[in-house]
């Protein structure tokens, strides 16, 4: 296993280290000049995650400003519906194409916002009331890199993290993944949630159902 980081990344963590973004939209233009090449950060995947973790998720870098993930994706990975805590700034960068869906709280319901695709060198905004789900349908193995600052150094990024359950309409709390429902991760916490309006409820079973639980065995499809 790679230990050692790819000059991309620590170019990157340079970058930010010197010139801390204030927003997610300063985080992107640092992105922008300095984005992480796919085949220097591909020996540090981890699409051999187990099947109670429906993506893999490695981290590159933790201080008390900001964490660096890389995301491995299997054909059939998805998140769960989440939002990002205490995260103030973020971006999330494709290395590869995704299905992306951005909802809205209105009226206690969570609405379809936008779904459109986020595809490979695309940037997204995440902070703490950003509400997505992403995931891989496609037929190849795809990796992404995302980004989580606060400006608060007293409090810890990325926790309290809301995670959405349509299939119970019920969420937990997490300190960090926004893995889906699976028989041997299941959450000690529940709580109840008004849900997702019949639109989006519709769009979310119709994906979580072609994708459920995604594809369980490791394949090198890089």
């Amino acid at each position: 296993m790679k230990t050692s980081l790819p000059s991309s990344v620590l170019r990157l963590i340079k970058e930010i280290q010197e010139n801390v973004p204030k927003n997610s939209k300063e985080l992107a233009g640092i992105l922008q000049n300095h984005s992480v090449i796919r085949e220097e950060i591909l020996p540090f995947h981890t699409f051999n995650h187990s099947a109670k973790e429906s993506y893999g998720r490695r981290e590159l870098i933790r201080n008390e400003t900001f964490c660096i993930y890389l995301m491995s994706w299997c054909p059939g990975d998805f998140t769960a519906i989440h939002d990002h805590g205490t995260t103030q700034w973020g971006c999330v960068l494709a290395l590869d194409d995704f299905t992306h869906r951005l909802y809205q709280l209105s009226e206690d319901k969570l609405e379809l916002k936008d779904n459109r695709p986020f595809l490979k060198g695309q940037t997204a905004a995440v902070y703490n009331n950003v509400i997505h789900m992403m995931g891989n349908a496609g037929k190849n193995n795809a990796l992404s890199i995302h980004i989580y600052g606060t400006s608060d150094s007293q409090q810890q990024v990325a926790r309290d993290t809301r995670i959405f359950y349509p299939e119970l309409g019920q969420m937990t709390y997490t300190q960090g993944a926004a893995y889906r429902l699976h028989p041997e991760n299941m959450p000690e916490r529940l709580y109840d949630f008004p849900g997702l309006d019949s639109a989006a409820l519709e769009d979310y079973f119709n994906l979580t159902e072609h994708h459920r639980q995604g594809v369980s065995t490791f394949k090198t499809l890089h």
